[in-house]
């Protein structure tokens, strides 16, 4: 199977992960007043699942997630078929 870092997971973040996607939120609002809209949940179904492309996952996460630290997203990872 090949999978591309353009190609879509979906995983159930944590509350680490809701706060760190406030907070980077809140760095570029900062950077750059008037730009950036409020803050606004990253949108999941009812059973919590978000969309993320893999390359914007490691980027936004891959800095947080070290050994014995809280995880910003549940270890299961849904890789969905393609064309599905």
């Amino acid at each position: 199977m090949r999978f591309n870092v353009n190609d879509y997971v979906r995983v159930r973040l944590t509350e680490k992960g809701h706060e760190i996607m406030r907070k980077e939120h809140e760095a570029l609002r900062d950077a750059f007043p008037g730009v950036f809209d409020e803050f606004k949940e990253k949108k999941a179904d009812e059973q919590g699942w978000s969309n993320w492309q893999l390359w914007q996952l490691m980027k936004t996460f891959g800095p947080h997630i070290k050994m014995g630290m809280p995880i910003p997203f549940e270890t299961e990872i849904d890789i969905p078929q393609k064309g599905k």
